[in-house]
Protein backbone atom coordinates (compact mmCIF):
# COMPACT_ATOMS: atom_id res chain seq x y z
CA UNK A 1 0.00 0.00 0.00
CA UNK A 2 1.37 3.41 -0.97
CA UNK A 3 1.64 6.41 1.36
CA UNK A 4 -0.75 8.48 -0.77
CA UNK A 5 -3.41 5.75 -0.39
CA UNK A 6 -3.11 6.06 3.40
CA UNK A 7 -3.14 9.87 3.43
CA UNK A 8 -5.96 10.44 0.91
CA UNK A 9 -8.83 9.62 3.32
CA UNK A 10 -7.26 11.74 6.09
CA UNK A 11 -6.79 14.75 3.80
CA UNK A 12 -10.35 14.40 2.46
CA UNK A 13 -11.65 14.31 6.04
CA UNK A 14 -9.79 17.51 6.89
CA UNK A 15 -11.10 19.31 3.81
CA UNK A 16 -14.74 18.40 4.48
CA UNK A 17 -14.46 19.22 8.20
CA UNK A 18 -12.96 22.63 7.47
CA UNK A 19 -15.16 25.65 8.29
CA UNK A 20 -14.20 27.18 4.95
CA UNK A 21 -16.20 24.56 3.09
CA UNK A 22 -18.94 23.99 5.65
CA UNK A 23 -22.42 24.70 4.39
CA UNK A 24 -24.34 27.49 6.17
CA UNK A 25 -27.39 26.49 8.15
CA UNK A 26 -30.82 27.76 7.18
CA UNK A 27 -31.66 29.65 10.39
CA UNK A 28 -33.60 32.84 11.03
CA UNK A 29 -32.26 35.86 12.82
CA UNK A 30 -30.36 35.64 16.10
CA UNK A 31 -32.05 38.16 18.39
CA UNK A 32 -29.92 39.63 21.19
CA UNK A 33 -31.15 42.39 23.51
CA UNK A 34 -28.91 43.60 26.33
CA UNK A 35 -30.40 45.51 29.24
CA UNK A 36 -28.40 47.55 31.74
CA UNK A 37 -30.16 49.51 34.41
CA UNK A 38 -30.71 50.64 37.95
CA UNK A 39 -33.23 49.32 40.43
CA UNK A 40 -36.22 47.16 39.41
CA UNK A 41 -36.52 47.57 35.64
CA UNK A 42 -38.44 44.96 33.64
CA UNK A 43 -38.23 43.75 30.01
CA UNK A 44 -40.59 41.15 28.48
CA UNK A 45 -40.22 39.99 24.87
CA UNK A 46 -42.74 37.84 22.96
CA UNK A 47 -40.76 36.33 20.08
CA UNK A 48 -41.88 34.26 17.07
CA UNK A 49 -39.57 31.78 15.39
CA UNK A 50 -39.58 30.71 11.74
CA UNK A 51 -41.05 27.31 12.62
CA UNK A 52 -44.07 28.98 14.28
CA UNK A 53 -42.97 28.50 17.89
CA UNK A 54 -43.74 31.39 20.25
CA UNK A 55 -41.44 32.22 23.18
CA UNK A 56 -41.67 34.72 25.99
CA UNK A 57 -38.44 35.92 27.60
CA UNK A 58 -38.45 38.01 30.81
CA UNK A 59 -35.68 39.82 32.63
CA UNK A 60 -35.76 42.02 35.75
CA UNK A 61 -33.22 44.39 37.20
CA UNK A 62 -32.04 43.50 40.67
CA UNK A 63 -30.08 45.73 43.00
CA UNK A 64 -28.53 49.10 42.34
CA UNK A 65 -27.03 48.21 38.93
CA UNK A 66 -27.90 45.06 36.98
CA UNK A 67 -27.21 43.81 33.44
CA UNK A 68 -28.92 40.94 31.64
CA UNK A 69 -29.56 39.58 28.15
CA UNK A 70 -32.46 38.17 26.19
CA UNK A 71 -31.31 35.97 23.31
CA UNK A 72 -33.05 33.53 20.97
CA UNK A 73 -32.18 31.95 17.61
CA UNK A 74 -34.36 31.80 14.49
CA UNK A 75 -36.50 34.84 15.37
CA UNK A 76 -38.68 36.32 12.60
CA UNK A 77 -40.72 38.88 14.56
CA UNK A 78 -41.62 39.98 18.04
CA UNK A 79 -42.62 42.66 20.48
CA UNK A 80 -40.87 43.76 23.66
CA UNK A 81 -42.25 45.79 26.56
CA UNK A 82 -40.21 47.60 29.19
CA UNK A 83 -40.76 49.38 32.50
CA UNK A 84 -38.30 51.70 34.20
CA UNK A 85 -38.86 52.55 37.88
CA UNK A 86 -39.24 56.20 38.93
CA UNK A 87 -35.89 56.12 40.71
CA UNK A 88 -34.02 54.09 38.07
CA UNK A 89 -32.77 54.05 34.51
CA UNK A 90 -32.55 51.51 31.69
CA UNK A 91 -30.36 51.25 28.61
CA UNK A 92 -31.37 48.77 25.88
CA UNK A 93 -28.93 47.62 23.20
CA UNK A 94 -29.72 45.34 20.24
CA UNK A 95 -26.85 43.70 18.36
CA UNK A 96 -27.77 43.99 14.67
CA UNK A 97 -24.41 42.93 13.18
CA UNK A 98 -25.61 39.71 11.61
CA UNK A 99 -29.34 40.29 11.39
CA UNK A 100 -31.84 41.87 9.06
CA UNK A 101 -33.80 43.53 11.88
CA UNK A 102 -34.59 47.22 11.70
CA UNK A 103 -33.45 49.39 14.60
CA UNK A 104 -36.65 50.29 16.48
CA UNK A 105 -34.89 53.07 18.43
CA UNK A 106 -33.57 55.02 15.45
CA UNK A 107 -30.06 55.51 16.87
CA UNK A 108 -27.61 53.00 15.43
CA UNK A 109 -23.83 52.94 15.69
CA UNK A 110 -21.37 50.27 14.54
CA UNK A 111 -24.09 47.62 14.21
CA UNK A 112 -25.65 48.32 17.61
CA UNK A 113 -29.08 49.85 18.13
CA UNK A 114 -29.32 51.61 21.48
CA UNK A 115 -31.59 53.79 23.62
CA UNK A 116 -31.36 55.30 27.10
CA UNK A 117 -34.79 55.25 28.75
CA UNK A 118 -35.95 57.86 31.24
CA UNK A 119 -36.90 57.10 34.85
CA UNK A 120 -40.59 56.19 35.16
CA UNK A 121 -41.04 55.39 31.46
CA UNK A 122 -42.95 52.40 30.09
CA UNK A 123 -43.28 51.35 26.49
CA UNK A 124 -42.94 48.74 23.80
CA UNK A 125 -41.20 48.20 20.49
CA UNK A 126 -41.72 45.85 17.57
CA UNK A 127 -39.13 43.68 15.82
CA UNK A 128 -39.32 43.84 12.06
CA UNK A 129 -36.93 42.73 9.37
CA UNK A 130 -35.54 45.08 6.71
CA UNK A 131 -37.89 45.40 3.78
CA UNK A 132 -41.03 45.15 5.91
CA UNK A 133 -43.13 48.29 6.30
CA UNK A 134 -41.74 50.07 9.35
CA UNK A 135 -45.08 51.42 10.62
CA UNK A 136 -44.99 52.01 14.34
CA UNK A 137 -41.72 50.38 15.30
CA UNK A 138 -41.38 52.41 18.46
CA UNK A 139 -43.88 53.54 21.05
CA UNK A 140 -43.35 55.00 24.50
CA UNK A 141 -45.93 55.83 27.12
CA UNK A 142 -46.10 56.90 30.76
CA UNK A 143 -48.61 56.19 33.47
Amino acid sequence: MKLRDLLAPAVAGLIFASPAVAQPTAEGEFFVLNALGERGWRVVCDLAQADGDQHQRRERGRGILHADEIALRDVVSGECQYEVPENGMLQLTMDLHRTEFQCPFGAMSDGYCQIQLAPGSRGRFMLRQNGEPSGALWAEYRE
